[in-house]
């Protein structure tokens, strides 16, 4: 079977989107019985996913100009059937189907959401991006053969917003390099790295791109300097992550707050230093306003650090008992838990059990072996009495 992919809006790998479907192509390529031929097509600088290419799956790295945002926009809704078509292919997926669609998929088609996170941020993205995605994508999205979410509250979502059917949808969770970040590190590049950061205390981390104000770095802020009164320990707060959209008020908040001596920005961590960084820290914190799933979360759960996360969207579901959850609206509540859990070394002890043993539970091989079985359920209708909604990482 010939399949085509859309991996574009893959952000070079830095966001979460970009993560999976790094991930997903990895894999891919080991579904099946090694007849199928996968054809992925991505932005002409994407190297991570150029990388890829080999065996059964082949790059197709679009033009310079078809890769920049807008005119990747319309080759995906114009031209992307039309060459489905006249290429023979058999099926499309669409691995950032809340970002990239085509107007009429013309063969049978997967699409994965991740997140509907304008429905629920206010000013995440400009006006024109806003109504492309609610508007136009999400109509887009009652045309596909099937729909995967990566959490049951993008699948509800997704049903209740757009308007998809539920028996086209389906939750598939993400996994995690759970290897990677379980892997014991204790390097003295290790610790001359955080050293180079300028980290000099026990330290709370948050990876995450430095955006406002979906992902709630200002919050957090609050609530740092909150717990810098009751703790009694010194403590660094470590923002790791690149600069995105809205990062200039984060920055002019720490400035307001009087934090510049504890607050260390490490902008993008690479790979090969993130386990490290994440196993030495305190503390894990999650405080997003919106998360479409969360793989930070379970990295940190991976790596044994005790982590603590927003009460909303689908953070709980990933969390689940190994971990504590706050109303990411109240810096107090935030700086609450975060205090308990300093300064309860059994209760971090615990976190740090029930985490490793949840970590398991999200695996990448997993996630593409169930996203290949339900792009070949699309030979034969899927049955509407199906309950293809919910997903349970337990």
């Amino acid at each position: 079977m010939k399949i085509a992919i859309s991996a574009c809006a893959a952000d070079a790998g830095k966001s979460g989107i970009g993560q999976y479907i790094v991930e997903i192509v990895r894999r891919l390529s080991c579904q099946g019985d090694g007849t199928n031929e996968f054809v992925v097509f991505t932005e002409a600088d994407n190297d991570k996913v150029k990388q890829l290419a080999g065996g059964n799956v082949q790059v197709r790295l679009l033009s310079p100009f078809w890769s920049r945002t807008l005119p990747n926009l319309f080759w995906h809704l114009l031209w992307l059937p039309i060459l489905l078509l006249l290429g023979g292919y058999q099926q499309v997926i669409y691995l950032a189907a809340n970002r990239r669609l085509a107007w009429t998929p013309m063969i049978p088609s997967v699409g994965v959401v991740h997140d509907l996170s304008q429905l629920h941020i206010k000013g995440k993205y400009d006006r024109l991006r806003t109504f492309y995605v609610l508007q136009l994508l999400t109509r887009l999205m009652t045309r596909l053969s099937h729909c995967v979410c990566v959490s049951n509250a993008t699948a509800k979502d997704v049903m209740e917003y757009a308007g998809v059917k539920s028996h086209k949808v389906e939750t598939i969770y993400n996994g995690a390099d759970t290897q990677h970040f379980g892997r014991q590190t204790s390097s003295a590049s290790d610790a001359s790295y955080r050293a180079d950061l300028g980290i000099v205390h026990p330290y709370i981390l948050y990876t995450a791109r430095l955006e406002y104000p979906g992902k709630n770095h200002i919050g957090l802020l609050r609530a740092f300097a909150i717990l810098q009164q009751h703790c009694k320990m010194p403590l660094n707060l470590v923002f790791a992550g690149s600069r995105w959209t809205g990062a200039d008020e984060i920055e002019a908040e720490i400035g307001r707050l009087g934090l510049t001596q504890t607050v260390i920005m490490a902008g993008f961590v690479p790979n090969e230093n993130l386990p490290s960084l994440v196993q030495n820290a305190a503390l894990f914190v999650l405080p997003s306003l919106f998360e479409g799933f969360g793989i930070p979360l379970v990295e940190a759960m991976a790596a044994g650090t005790p982590v603590c996360a927003s009460r909303v969207a689908s953070i709980p579901e990933v969390v689940g008992d190994a971990g504590l959850l706050f109303d990411p609206s109240h810096p107090e509540d935030m700086a609450q838990i975060m205090l308990s859990i300093l300064q309860t070394p059994l209760l971090a002890a615990e976190l740090s059990r029930r985490g490793k043993h949840r970590a398991t539970l999200f695996d990448w091989d997993i996630s593409a072996r169930q996203l290949y079985t339900a792009s070949q359920r699309l030979g034969s209708p899927l049955s509407a009495d199906a309950d293809m909604g919910t997903a349970k990482p337990s």
